[in-house]
């Protein structure tokens, strides 16, 4: 009785790996260095204040934009009055003048408590808003849960490299069905 050898997957050739990693780093080129080299900002959202138009972890694009060419129904990013420095919201603009905008989420019933002081030349006009993408930096997450997730991660990777290595030196080696490889 004779053992016929089992197939082996082919490993994929260096035009397959670059394949692959282009696959992978294209979106996250695209998400990050893309925006920056076309001048646009990026925040997540982290209430529902918005609701389902950019929901809560929605990454948005801000452009600057002249304070003259905001108009009402433009979603603009700015930093409430009385708020602490580097505290942003995005908010839609429901009414206008050359003074000041009042702004309101898309979700709630009444407009903002505030009126935003368009004293500054531009204004952070909202002109691209992904869903979901934002999702991991809208909570409190310590340092030490990512420093496990990346962690858990490189683990995984590293077992899966050892792993393909022995067995590409053992020749004889059994496959992952149990049956003796034969070589002729």
């Amino acid at each position: 009785m004779e053992i016929a050898p089992v197939p082996r997957p082919r490993p994929l050739s260096a035009v397959g790996r670059l394949v692959v990693v282009a696959a992978f780093l294209a979106p996250l080129t695209l998400l990050t260095l893309l925006p920056v080299m076309l001048g646009l900002d990026r925040y997540v959202v982290t209430s529902d204040a918005m609701g389902g138009s950019m929901g809560r972890g929605a990454l948005v694009y801000a452009h600057p934009v002249p304070v003259g060419d905001l108009a009402v129904g433009d979603v603009i990013t700015f930093t409430p009055p009385r708020s602490a420095p580097g505290a942003r919201v995005t908010r839609r603009v429901v009414a206008l003048d050359a003074a000041e905008a009042r702004t309101q989420g898309d979700a709630r019933p009444m407009p903002d408590p505030w009126t935003v002081p368009l004293d500054q030349p531009v204004q952070s006009k909202v002109v691209l808003a992904v869903p979901w993408v934002g999702y991991p930096f809208t909570g409190p997450v310590a340092r030490t849960t990512w420093a496990v997730a990346g962690l858990g991660a490189g683990a995984v990777l590293a077992v899966g490299a050892r792993r393909s290595a022995l067995a590409r030196r053992r020749p004889g080696a059994l496959s992952p069905t149990g049956v003796s490889r034969v070589i002729t």
